[in-house]
């Protein structure tokens, strides 16, 4: 019983490990594509007003933060972190990325 145990065990990890990576390359895809998004507009904002720089910084600032997140899954899945560990680094840089998108939207 303690082989199979230790068996399934590894299995299961392995099964979300597999998921959380999936996870982690959706986040990466959808960061990469809000960063192009965010480029995209750069130059409209810089050529403003001052405000219109701080606006533009503003919303920026919570792109940095959603990278920073999505940075802390990549480190603990290499650091084989537990699974509920990694999902809870993944909901955060969820909640992150989110607020960028919100940021990004309210420009």
């Amino acid at each position: 019983y303690v082989g199979y145990s230790v068996v399934s065990s590894g299995i299961t990890n392995e099964i979300s490990s597999g998921t959380q990576h999936d996870e982690l390359a959706e986040l990466k895809s959808s960061y990469s594509n809000l960063s192009v998004m965010f480029d995209s507009v750069k130059a409209t904002y810089y050529a403003g007003s001052t405000d219109d720089i701080q606006t533009y910084n503003d919303a920026k600032i919570e792109l940095s933060r959603a990278n920073a997140a999505i940075e802390k899954v990549q480190s603990a899945l290499d650091a084989g972190k537990p699974s509920n560990e990694v999902d809870s680094r993944i909901v955060f840089a969820k909640e992150k990325l989110q607020a960028a998108y919100d940021a990004y939207n309210n420009l």
